[in-house]
């Protein structure tokens, strides 16, 4: 199963606090050709939904959980920042 870090949900929060996006705006995981994107969208009721404090944040369809079945979407700390990253 696909898992989300509280890391990560919560540093997907702050993206969206911080683009002062709309409350039903969410950040979408998904495939472009062979690797995997984000991008704002809106949650569609087949979506796997993360949510953090109570405000979804982050939607994968299920094509993509299922994809990513053996994953999990985290925070990596370097010298520039916290960065979202799949282990």
């Amino acid at each position: 199963m696909f898992q989300v870090s509280d890391a990560a949900a919560a540093q997907i929060a702050e993206v969206l606090l911080n683009s002062e996006a709309p409350d039903d705006v969410v950040i979408r995981l998904g495939w472009v050709g062979e690797g995997v994107t984000i991008c704002l969208d809106e949650a569609r009721p087949d979506d796997e939904m993360f949510a953090h404090e109570g405000r979804t944040v982050l939607v994968v369809d299920r094509q993509v959980s299922e994809s990513l079945s053996d994953k999990k979407l985290d925070i990596e700390h370097s010298g520039d920042g916290a960065q979202l990253t799949l282990v």
